[in-house]
């Protein structure tokens, strides 16, 4: 076990900003967290990283429990690098200037950096004339040049276009795989860190909601709150699914709506118990997402056929459905 976070709990201005918040963390892990926009995903980032205080809850790194924040002169744990989702870099320096700022490094090490960031075109670039997608490799080389066991990103992916929020994954894969460096970051679109993470925290004021891989979490998501997270979601009640000749597991005995994503449905040749009209289309690339008025609520399904809103439409459910509410 590289990190344990143990019941953290910060209050701020009289207001409850994380509530015995704990987590057990593996070298090599690459865990993500996700909530809505003040659920304390910065909060938490910042006191794992020592860089302010907890009113309550301890962090423990490789089976030393470490200071808090307003015990140490400078703040900050040197086994944790934190890049702030500003991306704060030193003015008038350029770019290798500020790589060679650390004096713990060889040669070796800091081009071995730049080959992994992918910089070695940006070198003798001044800092202020770096794009949005280059500024965030650059902070993210600057953070392994304190050769950290840990990297905290706070919103890495924000206000990136498609092609460097692509390039920056696969620079933090690199990391994580080359340099086994474990890395926790932080966004309000968790649909940003399903395809890189391991393992997704969800938080809602402060509240930890839910953890497990990204998969489990999206098809067996513990409320509502978490599912709409990740993507569209169809709750039904749990009748239902007996017209499609399916039967209600004894799980489901104290449960009232069964769970569906859009992929669970298809469209039906015949009419079914789910028959109404397309509400509104939206196209998405590969595929249309549908929403359908019926009787029993409204449904969103996908498909590659051209339909129109106002069009009449049956749907059918692929499968035993496995998951309620």
């Amino acid at each position: 076990m590289l990190l344990q976070i143990n019941n953290i709990v910060k209050h701020s201005l009289g207001k409850q900003i994380l509530q015995d918040i704990s987590l057990q963390i593996n070298r090599g892990d690459v865990i993500g967290l996700a909530g809505e926009t003040g659920s304390g995903k910065t909060t938490l980032l910042k006191i794992i990283g020592g860089l302010e205080a907890t009113d309550e809850g301890v962090i423990i790194l490789q089976g030393e429990q470490m200071m808090s924040a307003v015990q140490m002169l400078i703040p900050g744990y040197r086994q944790m690098s934190y890049m702030n989702q500003h991306t704060a870099l030193m003015n008038h320096y350029r770019v290798y200037e500020m790589l060679a700022y650390s004096d713990k490094l060889t040669s070796d090490d800091i081009e071995k950096i730049v080959h992994q960031c992918r910089i070695g075109h940006l070198l003798q670039r001044w800092t202020h004339e770096l794009s949005g997608g280059e500024k965030q490799r650059v902070a993210l080389a600057f953070c392994m040049t304190f050769q950290p066991q840990v990297l905290l990103l706070d919103e890495p992916f924000s206000h990136l276009d498609r092609p460097n929020k692509m390039e920056l994954y696969q620079v933090i894969n690199e990391l994580n795989i080359s340099n086994g460096i474990t890395v926790l970051m932080a966004s309000h679109d968790p649909q940003e860190l399903m395809s890189c993470c391991n393992r997704l925290v969800i938080l809602r004021q402060g509240i930890m909601m839910q953890q497990d891989e990204p998969s489990n979490i999206y098809h067996y998501p513990v409320n509502a709150y978490c599912a709409g997270l990740l993507d569209d979601f169809i709750l039904l009640k749990k009748e239902i699914i007996l017209m499609f000749h399916f039967k209600i597991p004894q799980k489901a005995d104290d449960k009232d709506w069964v769970f569906l994503r859009p992929s669970d449905m298809i469209i039906s040749k015949e009419i079914t118990p789910l028959s109404g009209k397309v509400a509104s289309t939206r196209f998405n690339g590969l595929h249309s997402t549908l929403h359908v008025d019926t009787e029993w609520g409204t449904c969103i399904l996908h498909t590659t056929e051209n339909y129109k809103p106002g069009d009449c439409i049956s749907l059918q459910l692929k499968k035993q459905p496995d998951h309620f509410l």
